[in-house]
């Protein structure tokens, strides 16, 4: 067993939101993806982005709903360099502990793995940008139902990979309660948990999980 562990490559787990990146990286996707409705005069995108997010300010929709109308209309609106566009200006809003992190783990050998809620349109450019190996996050939905990439989700599919590539996991980073699963995961496969300012929700959270091994940062 533990030749095995020995003989595979380590990789450690990188939130983007508020962990990578100091901001919520979709509210700024939104006011991009308008924006360039507007130039390229789509008025009809640009209605469906408004309703959609008065809609979800109301309550009206859950989040998911805003985030597949988002997804679709910026299919439709963005070209891939629009998009890495996108992903180079949110890169200015770099956590700089969390880049020394995957820069260390980069000169280490270790794989790094975005894994993410945010829409994969953007969000695999924010990882190449990085220095990340790979990206997990919400793909465009094949039917009309959007699968987001947390909790549970973002657990299995992270596990799915490490399995595959037979990577070990070594850390993972987050700032959130929502990644509780892979808090657990990880601290199962024998991993380090880092959190990244974390409110107290998240702390309660954890506390009630019985989770109390984890390193703030």
């Amino acid at each position: 067993m533990g030749n095995r562990l020995e003989n595979m490559t380590p990789a450690i787990v990188v939130d983007l939101d508020e962990t990578l990146v100091t901001v919520n990286t979709f509210h700024h996707f939104i006011k991009f993806t308008a924006k360039a409705a507007a130039q390229k005069m789509k008025l009809i995108a640009l209605l469906r982005l408004t309703i959609a997010a008065a809609t979800r300010a109301l309550r009206i929709f859950p989040h998911s709903t805003l985030k597949h109308t988002v997804m679709n209309i910026a299919a439709h609106t963005l070209s891939d360099a629009q998009l890495h566009e996108f992903a180079s200006q949110i890169t200015s809003f770099t956590n700089e502990k969390v880049a020394n992190i995957i820069s260390d783990a980069r000169r280490r050998g270790v794989k790094v793995i975005l894994a993410s809620a945010a829409p994969a349109l953007y969000a695999a450019h924010i990882a190449a940008i990085s220095g990340c190996n790979h990206c997990i996050a919400t793909e465009m939905p094949q039917q009309m139902k959007l699968t987001e990439c947390r909790g549970e989700r973002k657990k299995s599919r992270v596990e799915e990979y490490l399995d595959t590539e037979k990577l070990t996991l070594e850390a993972v980073i987050t700032d959130h309660s929502d990644d509780i699963p892979l808090i657990k995961a990880c601290i199962n496969r024998g991993g380090k948990v880092l959190l990244v300012s974390p409110d107290m929700t998240t702390i309660s959270k954890l506390k009630r999980e019985r989770i109390t091994s984890y390193t703030l940062i």
